[in-house]
């Protein structure tokens, strides 16, 4: 159930090392075999050394057959599959094919897989099923609160951004913010599911954003998002209702 993007395969080692004491720590099961293929990355004296050391017995493939490791191969295809997808569907750059990749294995821990029937990886892992509420469109526009001190009375409540999933370990969003190219996490954020980020125009400073704005009901708590059309009918609706 762990999983970390690597920035370069000379991390392997330290990646394993962190995957192998979470998992240890999670089960109380010590891990007793490896498989792998033959590249440097996974046959570097430390790596070797800590598999003797640990009683890891190694299984290595043959050179140029991958289809001994079929498992990882089909997954690792199955997952670049769906990033293509995403990105391609949304208009993305390549450069976010990291957190394509973070939401993507987010999903598939929480589907259906055929080797466990009608369970999941998350509920085989954890003992429960998964909570999938909270999951919105990969690469959508999602407005983010304000956060900054003496805003003042004119000043926006909220900023455009693109959702990129989860954070991991924190009941928060990741959303990153074009026209500063900056990511934030925040749990503050409204969706706008059935609209993209025009990359194209947000290059230029000129977003091309549905017009959004969120109203409170009158005498309630109810919060209503309103943009294009529905928002035109609310501030009818709240026109009527003020008038004597």
């Amino acid at each position: 159930m762990w999983g970390f993007v690597l920035i370069a395969k000379n991390d392997a080692f330290q990646a394993f090392k962190k995957v192998k004491f979470l998992t240890e720590n999670k089960t109380e099961h010590k891990i007793k075999t490896l498989r792998t293929d033959r590249d440097d990355e996974f046959l570097s004296t430390e790596f070797i050394r800590l598999c003797e050391n640990e009683g890891i017995e190694r299984h290595l493939t043959t050179p140029y057959t991958p289809q001994q490791n079929g498992v990882v191969e089909r997954g690792n295809r199955t997952v670049m599959a769906m990033v293509r997808s995403l990105l391609k569907g949304t208009h993305m750059q390549a450069r976010f094919w990291g957190e394509a990749v973070r939401h993507v294995v987010y999903m598939l821990k929480r589907l259906r897989t055929k080797v466990l029937g009608e369970c999941t990886p998350f509920e085989a892992w954890k003992g429960r099923k998964p909570h999938l509420a909270h999951l919105r469109v990969f690469g959508c526009v999602a407005y983010v609160k304000n956060t900054a001190p003496h805003l003042k009375k004119i000043d926006d409540r909220s900023s455009p951004m693109v959702y990129l999933g989860v954070d991991k370990g924190c009941k928060a969003h990741r959303v990153f913010d074009p026209r500063h190219d900056k990511l934030q996490i925040s749990r503050d954020v409204m969706f706008q599911e059935n609209y993209e980020w025009t990359w194209n125009a947000s290059a230029n400073k000129d977003e091309n954003l549905p017009e959004f704005m969120v109203v409170d009901a009158f005498d309630t708590d109810e919060v209503i998002v309103a943009a294009d059309v529905t928002l035109r009918k609310g501030r009818n609706m709240s026109h009527q209702l003020q008038q004597p």
